[in-house]
């Protein structure tokens, strides 16, 4: 009886070790796929990566003015975006509207992080247009190529603002404003 009850474990426990070693495999095979298909930067030295710097200094030679849509007074503007994270923290700052330009300044000087979306989308057009790693790489990836907008994610602050205030300022049928 113990025999028979010793090989039923070294069954079960064979079982087991098989059942793990699939799943494992299985686990390799699928990290294998998800890194291969979006794409992993992992150093500053790879385009894409927001701290890249072009060997052709592309990015250097354009500068914060060259931003559309955002007002950098006086000498900033003349300062070069370097990477696409420095133009975004300052296209961010600077085109704020609730913040007095000294604090903006200061800010900015301070190296504060206030990131979107509505700010990222002209830097990255500005490096599309400016910077032929940048280009490749947006254009080589299909991940990129083929994403779509995140539901939900346009406008998430918007949504939260109560609806007493949005319906506060809405016409009613009657074309006034209540």
């Amino acid at each position: 009886m113990d025999q028979a009850m010793d090989d039923y474990k070294t069954v079960i426990v064979q079982g087991i070790l098989e059942i793990h070693e699939r799943v494992r495999e299985h686990n390799n095979r699928m990290r294998q796929i998800m890194k291969n298909a979006g794409t992993s930067l992992t150093s500053e030295t790879q385009p894409g990566h927001l701290r890249f710097q072009c060997l052709d200094q592309c990015l250097m030679e354009s500068r914060l003015a060259d931003i559309p849509d955002v007002a950098f007074p006086g000498a900033f503007a003349k300062e070069p975006v370097g990477t696409v994270w420095k133009a975004w923290i300052a296209t961010r700052i600077f085109s704020r509207h609730d913040i007095d330009l000294p604090t903006k300044i200061r800010l900015f000087r301070r190296g504060a992080v206030c990131l979107d979306e509505v700010a990222l989308k002209p830097v990255l057009k500005l490096a599309y247009n400016r910077c032929t790693a940048w280009t490749e790489f947006i254009c080589s990836r299909e991940s990129i190529a083929s994403h779509k907008e995140v539901e939900g994610f346009l406008g998430a602050s918007d949504n939260r603002l109560p609806e007493e205030g949005h319906s506060a300022k809405k016409p009613h049928d009657s074309g006034t404003y209540h």
